[in-house]
């Protein structure tokens, strides 16, 4: 565990005084390890939103503990990708008759499950770091973003909502990249990984272009 506020390490995030629970106070700086771990997570949530660095710093830290949440972080990310896919295409599906929907929405997600696969291969070879948690700042973000675009197409299916929404998704990986790395120097960090992450995205196209064109022309 880490404190929110300075980053040093603890041992825990809570103690017992006789029947009261309370929450462990920082070595260094004096303040509470993690006052989110008393928080609904709909704040947490919120806060992760507006781009608050202590929230990211307590998902990070002192919450990602899960190894079940990485596989279905993936799973998630995946199919809502390949449902944002098949209803940025819905006119050109409903026009082209011969055109398997199902098989197509199984494509979009083999391509995107291989896309991020690469992603997170890349990340880690560029940054020398392997870890579940890693993964997870990765494709939380990912998962995050698609549910909202997903559901904001209920109501409007819009080319300029998903460039909003790719944009605003590259904003919490970086910041949730950043977070997980800025214990070390902050402007160095901040290159680091910039140009890891522009990369591992550049890959990752590249990669998910070359799976799509391979299962067109297996599939044909």
């Amino acid at each position: 565990y880490r404190c929110i506020h300075c980053l040093t390490p603890c041992e825990t995030l809570n103690r017992q005084y006789g029947n009261d629970i309370k929450l462990t106070l920082c070595s260094h700086c004096k303040d509470n390890v993690d006052d989110y771990c008393e928080r609904e997570l709909l704040l947490v949530v919120i806060d992760l939103v507006l781009l608050r660095q202590q929230a990211y710093r307590h998902v990070i830290f002192n919450r990602l503990q899960s190894k079940e949440l990485l596989y279905q972080a993936l799973i998630m990310s995946c199919v809502l990708r390949a449902h944002i896919g098949m209803v940025s295409t819905q006119e050109r599906v409903e026009v082209d008759q011969t055109l398997d929907a199902t098989v197509r929405f199984l494509k979009l997600g083999l391509t995107s499950c291989v896309g991020y696969a690469v992603q997170i291969g890349i990340a880690c070879l560029l940054l020398r770091q392997i870890s579940r948690t890693l993964a997870l700042v990765i494709l939380l973000p990912v998962a995050a973003n698609s549910s909202a675009v997903a559901m904001v197409h209920l109501w409007e299916n819009d080319d300029t909502i998903r460039m909003l929404g790719s944009s605003v998704m590259l904003i919490h990986q970086w910041l949730a990249l950043y977070t997980l790395y800025e214990v070390t120097s902050k402007i160095r960090t901040a290159v680091i990984v910039s140009i890891a992450l522009a990369v591992a995205l550049f890959c990752r196209a590249f990669i998910m272009a070359l799976v799509w064109h391979f299962l067109d022309d297996t599939l044909m």
